[in-house]
């Protein structure tokens, strides 16, 4: 309970302390997501990483398929601090099919919701010996035939083909075939398309390679068996077996139909779209040794040796296709069903919803993929079905969902799944509440009772923001007595409980109760009486404030139960005197209040005994602040001079007076009248912030004439905006002189100058002030308008522009509103001039003034002769006039000089603006630091420089390569051979080398596509894509390091300031003997660069302090000590010290022998 407790009060302190807290929450979005499939070798173990970002910070957490929480499994796997999920290494007989071949997701929530991870398929794999097979086969001269790599099927997910040998051959997969003989095919089978007599000279092997173990083994040699085709027979079709071909979307295709007869039969392929068939292509007019090209579902096609192929496949492709074979004796047929798989791609809109209670929200889902996905729909990680949320979540088919009248609890994230036979995607997607007003959930009624016991009153309101409540007694704050306690606290649905309790209740504490629930969208009250039985008693109160012309009600505070009468005086004169005075329900009320209702009112309450109690409050009557309205002249121009005076007509100081330009107050320029004989003045001179137009938020409305005074209630918009506002300005900003305004303030008004108009002058201008006493506001505003202010229109250079190709760029700068009278074009702030004329018309530079609106004329576009060039002015720039109101830049013969900022300057006499765009060309990545073949020796240190430039800069990066070189597989630098660093400045650091390190690396130079740099998704942003994909974005270096066998090396201690060393435990004796009962201490010294991690095992389990209550750990920065207390023989045993650091790692083992106690 305590723990609830100081939840919910801490809850509390979120929610209803300030409402920013609720908006700055922030649903889980996932940083790091594991892939959809995953394998592992039992001899390595793996981790699974998940990390997600979000406001509270999310927590991670695992799950298996089926929604249950995932535990630890001793010795095979855990959960880690930092939330990756850990499997250990495993034996063969400790495979578990529930743990190493499972359905796993990563869950990360926080306070706002909970986000599920896309389903993450585990298989362990348990290591194998294994040999390929070839067996021998028989073939017909001229005609193709097909080898088989014959692996376990328990193996053919993690072996694959890499080549094949014949002879001293060696036959890898190629991206062409047209003019070659030998092709392997997709699961490492050998097509040889034309065999010839040749081809059983010698044997052929195949060779394979392990992805797991990296182990690669090459099969027995088998023979091709040749043969001539000699009588007459029908065509038959070998290889039926393989009728299911699936692949992925742009992968090369090869479709084999070998039919073996005499004479050669011609090949027809046809499609099967239900019972009609459709030719896709034959042979029967080609010669067998060419190929014969098609079109099918606007895809290319051809048949090669009766085989057809695709050379990239499409998902329309997809589909059962029939091969029809033909000869004079017969024929024969074959069915082969096409299977094109395409990653799937889920979008989920609007990613971010603010709704209303009660409104309405509808989420899309858009998923694609092939096989089609299906779709589930997830809210805060619980699966939506139709009809679980009381029939408020609506299914509209199965890509969208509706949320009808939301409610608080419909806030959260939500997740749209897809899922094929291959893999699984999520987005996710997050609703919040917007404002609503506080709405009651429990009032407390009016009860009587006798003095003495305690009680409590409660308050419960929902609302967005949560709301906050407060109390009043009669209309004024609860007695400052120990006897009253007040709090409240929010639940988890954000509504807000409030009390007060009363212990010992007395007569006293009698009256009438409000519970008033307030946030940013409104207030509710609610009010009811608690009678105590008594003798009636008034309770003294402080003076009351009234405010001029408003509505104002006294409510006697009296207690005791039950009181007969309640009567009023002013003065000592019995109220109500005239007709805007009324009694009513204890209360005076007064209409309109005015000056002449100030003095000493006086209510008395009497029961029926006779017996009374009266109390007395002085009340003090302020008249309002009003402003005299005030106007700027209209259409003023550019460097003339204006000004306006806001005049506090009447009103009762003191009040605070301030000057708001668009909703931005004018910075140190708030006055405050102290008293009526204050006649002092103050100058302000401050820089109007420009332009004003980047400031997001939006001013009050005012109508037209400007001539309607501002209710308060809307004022109270406008100084929340000011507190948010004034933050927004730096108050140490140099002026600009050019945007100065002068503001002057004297005893009840304010003047506020411009000595020189500029466009940025324009906009609204509020005169606010504020009564300090009774806190009213009152407000005036005026627009300026400057005349003829320019409006630009913006523009932007096109993405994917590649230098020295040709390529051609150009913008337009066009005014929307005004006319300039000139247009300059800047390159990196430097005016791009030209060293010609322009055209006949007597300009004297390139940009001059330009033909009038009201002069008629056809647009020109005739262009400028090309600027002269310099580094300033690079070649290839021409500008082009197009009419009185816009240019054109052209950019010819697009290079790398050309990136720069273009600024268009708009101008005539009325002012200025501008818009400026990057140009930025791609250039192709080009090493200038190329890295070289290394011959090294074991226990020396390396470094191999690799540096290369572009535009983008590229991004250096090291591999090495796994198995045969031609199979051109990688992986990162340092995995398995620890101690070999990739810099960040492209250097290639092996900090001591050992044989291990020998092979071969490749440095590789990658930038960025154009496409991860924009967001854009027009057709001309795709077009322009798909024009410029060609262009060579990664190059890399491979170089072969060869290392020469140890060599006795002198070490000193004067070692590079740029070594790296990786740790190494100093050496210890291989056995620790104690005697049973005992305690034994195994200790591990670690030498190596810092930080460090020590860590040890015992019989493969990782041993955590404080697990086993006889083990403890004592870890300093290079050494660690594991103390066993009490040991016994179940203690006996290998134990491993294993240290690791940035740079690698290092391990020993020690053994523990515990031997029998010796007695006498």
């Amino acid at each position: 309970m305590e723990l609830h407790g100081a939840f919910l009060f801490l809850l509390v302190a979120l929610l209803i302390k300030g409402s920013k807290c609720i908006f700055d929450e922030e649903g889980p979005r996932f940083m790091e997501e594991p892939q959809s499939k995953l394998e592992f070798i039992n001899e390595k173990g793996l981790q699974l990483n998940c990390t997600a970002r979000g406001r509270p910070k999310p927590m991670i957490t695992w799950a298996t398929n089926d929604g249950s929480a995932l535990f630890d499994v001793p010795g095979l796997r855990y959960v880690s601090t930092n939330g990756a999920l850990i499997f250990n290494p495993f034996t063969a007989e400790s495979f578990r099919p529930d743990v190493h071949s499972a359905t796993y997701r990563c869950i990360a929530s926080n306070s706002f919701g909970t986000v599920v991870s896309r389903d993450v398929r585990l298989r362990a794999v348990v290591k194998q010996s294994f040999e390929p097979e070839v067996h021998n086969v028989r073939a017909i001269k001229d005609f193709p035939v097909i080898l088989q790599c014959v692996l376990p099927n328990f193996l053919r997910d993690f072996v694959t083909v890499t080549s094949w040998i014949y002879g001293s051959l060696n036959i890898l997969p190629s991206s062409g075939f047209e003019s070659e003989k030998y092709l392997m095919l997709d699961h490492g089978q050998l097509l040889i398309w034309q065999v010839s007599l040749q081809d059983s000279y010698s044997s052929y092997q195949c060779r394979t390679f392990h992805r797991f173990t990296e182990q690669t083994s090459v099969s027995a040699p088998a023979k091709l068996i040749v043969t001539e085709a000699t009588e007459a027979n029908r065509p038959v079709i070998q290889h039926k077996a393989s009728s299911n071909v699936i692949v992925k979307e742009n992968d090369r295709v090869v479709l084999p139909c070998i039919a073996y007869g005499h004479p050669r039969p011609s090949h027809k392929w046809l499609k099967r779209e239900g019972s009609r068939f459709t030719p896709v292509i034959d042979d029967l007019s080609e010669d067998m040794r060419l190929s014969s090209r098609h079109t099918i579902d606007g895809n290319s096609v051809l048949i090669r040796h009766g085989a057809l192929v695709f050379n990239s496949v499409r998902v329309p492709n997809k589909g059962t296709y029939v091969c029809n074979v033909t000869n004079a004796h017969g024929s024969d047929s074959v069915e082969i069903h096409l299977t094109v798989r395409s990653s799937l791609v889920v979008n989920l809109q609007p990613e971010k919803s603010t709704v209303d209670l009660g409104k309405n929200v509808e989420l899309n889902c858009f998923a694609s993929g092939e096989p089609p996905p299906t779709i589930q729909w997830m809210k805060d990680g619980r699966l939506l079905r139709p009809g679980n949320t009381a029939g408020r979540i609506r299914f509209i088919g199965q890509t969208r969902i509706q949320v009808v009248g939301v409610q608080r609890e419909d806030q959260g994230v939500y997740q749209c799944m897809a899922r094929n036979d291959y893999e699984s995607l999520q987005r996710s997607a997050q609703v919040w509440l917007g404002d609503s007003p506080p709405k009651f959930l429990y009032r407390f009624i009016e009860q009587s009772l006798q003095p003495g016991p305690a009680i409590s009153l409660k308050c419960s309101a929902s609302g967005n923001p949560t709301p906050q409540i407060s109390w009043l007694l009669d209309g004024f704050e609860l007695p400052k007595s120990d006897r009253f306690l007040m709090g409240q606290y929010a639940n988890v649905y954000g509504d807000v409980i409030s009390h007060v309790n009363i212990t010992s209740v007395q007569v006293e504490d009698g009256g009438q109760y409000e519970c008033i629930a307030t946030n940013r969208a409104g207030k509710e009250v609610h009010a009811a009486a608690l009678n105590i039985y008594g003798s009636p008693f008034a309770r003294a109160i402080s003076d009351i404030t009234a405010v001029a012309g408003k509505r104002f009600q006294f409510k006697c505070p009296i207690g005791g139960y039950p009181i007969e009468v309640i009567s009023f005086e002013k003065d000592g004169k019995k109220l109500p005197s005239g007709r805007r005075q009324e009694v009513r329900d204890g209360s005076l009320l007064i209409e309109s209040m005015e000056r002449s209702d100030e003095g000493t009112y006086t209510c008395k309450a009497e029961n029926k005994q006779g017996q009374s109690s009266q109390t007395s409050v002085k009340v003090r009557v302020i008249v309002p602040p009003k402003i005299t309205p005030f106007s700027f002249p209209p259409w003023v121009r550019v460097n003339e001079r204006t000004g306006i005076q806001c005049i506090i007509s009447i009103g009762d100081p003191p009040f605070e007076l301030t000057w708001i330009k668009d909703t931005v107050p004018l910075h140190s320029n708030t006055f405050t009248s102290m008293s009526t004989g204050d006649s002092s003045r103050k100058n302000t001179e401050i820089s109007v912030p420009a332009p004003p137009s980047l400031l997001s938020s939006t001013h009050p409305k005012t109508n037209k004439n400007n001539n309607q005074q501002h209710e308060s209630s809307n004022l109270n918009s406008i100084q929340h905006q000011k507190q948010q506002l004034l933050s927004w300005r730096d108050s140490n900003e140099a002026e600009n002189p050019s945007t100065k305004i002068i503001i002057g303030h004297s005893e009840f008004s304010s003047y506020l100058n411009i000595p020189s108009i500029t466009v940025e002058h324009m906009g609204n201008y509020t005169c606010l002030t504020k009564s300090l006493i009774s806190g009213e506001t009152a407000s005036y505003t005026a627009q300026l308008t400057v005349n003829a202010a320019i409006k630009i229109s913006k523009f932007t250079f096109e993405d994917g522009l590649i230098a020295d190709r040709g390529m051609r760029t150009q913008v337009m700068c066009a005014a929307t509103e005004g006319e300039p009278d000139k247009i300059t074009w800047l390159r990196d702030n430097v005016e791009l001039t030209s060293s010609l004329s322009v055209d006949d018309n007597n300009h004297k530079s390139l940009f001059t003034k330009l033909p009038s609106s009201s002069s008629p004329q056809q647009p020109s576009q005739s262009p400028t002769p090309p600027l002269s060039s310099s580094p300033a002015h690079p070649p290839g720039i021409s500008i082009h006039r197009f009419g009185a109101f816009s240019s054109i830049l052209t950019i010819v013969n697009v290079s790398s000089v050309h990136s720069a900022n273009y600024k268009c300057i708009l101008a005539n006499r009325f002012g200025q603006t501008s818009h400026q765009a990057s140009l930025i060309v791609r250039v192709p990545p080009k090493f200038t630091v190329e890295p070289k073949d290394e011959q090294i020796t074991v226990g020396t240190q390396v470094l191999i420089d690799c540096q290369a430039e572009g535009t983008p800069m590229p991004r250096i990066n090291w591999k090495q390569v796994v198995g045969p070189v031609e199979k051109k597989e990688y992986r990162e630098v340092g995995y398995r051979t620890p101690g070999v660093l990739a810099a960040e400045n492209g250097t290639l650091i092996i900090s001591r080398v050992t044989e291990d390190h020998a092979g071969y690396y490749s440095c590789i130079a990658s930038q960025p596509s154009s496409s991860s740099s924009s967001s854009s998704s027009s057709p001309a942003h795709q077009q322009q894509q798909h024009q410029h994909a060609d262009m060579q974005t990664e190059i890399s270096k491979l170089i072969h390091l060869l290392v020469n066998g140890p060599l006795l090396t002198i070490y000193t201690e004067l070692l590079s300031p740029c070594s790296v060393f990786p740790p190494r435990i100093k050496a210890r004796p291989p056995k620790e003997i104690v005697r049973r009962q005992e305690t034994a201490i195994l200790k591990c010294e670690v030498t190596g660069d810092e930080p460090l991690r020590i860590s040890w095992f015992a019989k493969g389990i990782r041993l955590v302090d404080n697990v086993e209550t006889r083990y403890s750990l004592l870890v300093g920065n290079k050494t660690s000590e594991l103390t066993i207390k009490d040991v016994s023989s179940e203690d006996s045993g290998d134990f491993e010290c294993v240290a690791t650091n940035a740079y690698g790692q290092d391990q020993i083992w020690i053994s523990l022998l515990v031997q029998g106690k010796f007695r006498l």
